[in-house]
C-alpha cells in the first residue's frame, strides 16, 4: 500500500513543481502515469 501511495505521491509532486519545466507537460502523460500505477497495483 505505501509503494501504490509513493507513486501516486511523484506523480503529484511532479504536476506541482516550481520550475514549469520539471513539471509534467500534459495531462495525457499525467493520465498514463496514473493508468500505469492503476494497473501495477491493481493486479497484486
Amino acid at each position: 500500500m505505501e509503494d501504490c501511495l509513493s507513486s501516486l505521491m511523484q506523480v503529484g509532486v511532479s504536476c506541482s513543481a516550481n520550475v514549469p519545466s520539471e513539471r509534467l507537460q500534459s495531462m495525457t502523460l499525467v493520465i498514463s502515469k496514473l493508468q500505469a500505477v492503476k494497473k501495477l497495483y491493481t493486479s497484486k
